[in-house]
């Protein structure tokens, strides 16, 4: 009819003005690792400061939070604007054994879901030891690297480079 070849040479121009040209990277521009930013929280007054320090920044980060921050009153308000503004969780997690670890890791993510229907599978850990008890266990923990930082920062600066394989 009349009327839907109208319709699609409209829609076909309209197509053609609004379309961009694709480009390729340039591969000698660049390095092609990734930096993810994760943020170690002991609070909800922790989570709420840094998330208003980066409102409006493009760069999305993983808010790792300890046992300590579910202890705190206000963790559930925390954890529910941590994910509305777009943001990751994980768990960080301090104990000998991959049995103790993978206790806690359940406790925290019971946690997480009771307060916003989601789990996480990024896990901090100081146990090298676990990591494969982890990963075969459907975790994907992470390490900070610590090179990036001074010494003050090494034993108490929560922000840390954060590298860790299947992320």
């Amino acid at each position: 009819s009349a009327a839907s070849t109208m319709i699609a040479s409209r829609y076909q121009d309209y197509m053609a003005s609004h379309r961009q040209e694709e480009s390729t990277p340039d591969p000698e521009v660049g390095d092609s690792r990734s930096l993810y930013l994760g943020l170690l929280c002991r609070s909800a007054k922790e989570v709420h400061d840094r998330l208003s320090a980066c409102s409006g920044m493009p760069h999305r980060i993983t808010f790792f939070l300890t046992e300590e921050f579910f202890d705190d009153s206000g963790h559930a308000d925390a954890v529910r604007r941590i994910l509305a503004e777009g943001h990751g969780l994980g768990l960080s997690v301090s104990a000998s054994g991959a049995d103790a670890i993978l206790a806690l890791l359940r406790q925290g993510n019971d946690r997480l879901s009771e307060i916003a229907c989601t789990r996480t599978r990024f896990v901090l850990t100081d146990s090298a030891s676990a990591e494969e008890a982890l990963h075969h266990a459907g975790y994907c923990p992470v390490s900070f690297d610590y090179s990036c930082a001074g010494e003050e920062e090494r034993r108490t600066g929560p922000e840390r480079r954060v590298e860790g394989r299947g992320i």
